[in-house]
């Protein structure tokens, strides 16, 4: 539509056919109303992060994604306006704050704009279940090699070490002379190793728990030779 703004009174090719004004005019109105508060739960000792759930960060996009998504949920434009495109920067260093670029569909003008804005996090710390079972030691397996053959013990603990050294999976494990105690926060991955190391060695394998507190329990897995 082509006429004189209503607000500037310059004439336009570009006005709007219900607001009547002009592109410019309404550029320079605030074209995001409203961004919802985004929220970040962070665990500060593995950097999981929540989402319905603790979720390992395996690539720095799958952050961006969760974040972009609240955004998206979240952000409310100005009538007349689309959200085409959305694409935000985050610094690791610095969880609580972010950058947006987005590009807006002027529907009335059928113009595209760009617009890019800073942003805030309600940035959350708190240790994720696994990173807190580990910090107060609270298993829920043992793992239980008994053997008087030092190779099968020295076997067993080196795998421990290669597979857990750099997770927080191996709560502590104990040596004696006829074998090795190894402490799990997860059930079913002390399963999976026992499992695994019984077939390797052709080991006796037996579970059984006990009752924490009439709650929790605790089990415990047997490996000895036959």
């Amino acid at each position: 539509m082509q006429g004189n703004c209503i607000l500037c009174g310059k004439y336009s090719n570009k006005i709007s056919f219900s607001k009547g004004i002009c592109l410019d005019c309404f550029i320079n109105e605030n074209l995001i109303e409203k961004i919802k508060e985004i929220k970040l739960t962070i665990c500060p000792s593995c950097f999981s992060y929540w989402n319905n759930g603790w979720k390992k960060i395996k690539k720095v996009e799958e952050l961006v994604n969760f974040i972009s998504k609240q955004i998206e949920r979240g952000i409310y434009l100005k009538e007349g306006l689309e959200l085409d495109e959305l694409n935000i920067l985050i610094d690791f260093n610095n969880l609580k704050k972010g950058t947006m670029f987005l590009k807006l569909y002027l529907m009335e003008y059928n113009e595209f704009y760009d617009v890019t804005k800073e942003f805030d996090i309600k940035l959350r710390k708190k240790l994720c279940n696994s990173c807190l079972k580990y910090k107060i030691e609270d298993y829920d397996a043992i793992i239980q090699l008994r053997s008087h053959n030092p190779n099968l013990i020295s076997d067993f603990y080196s795998e421990i070490e290669s597979r857990y050294q750099h997770t927080n999976m191996v709560i502590k494990k104990e040596i004696y002379e006829y074998g090795v105690d190894v402490y799990f926060i997860d059930l079913n991955e002390a399963r999976k190793f026992a499992r695994s190391f019984s077939k390797k060695y052709d080991l006796k394998l037996k579970e059984s728990f006990s009752t924490k507190k009439r709650i929790k329990r605790r089990y415990t897995i047997l490996l000895s030779t036959a």
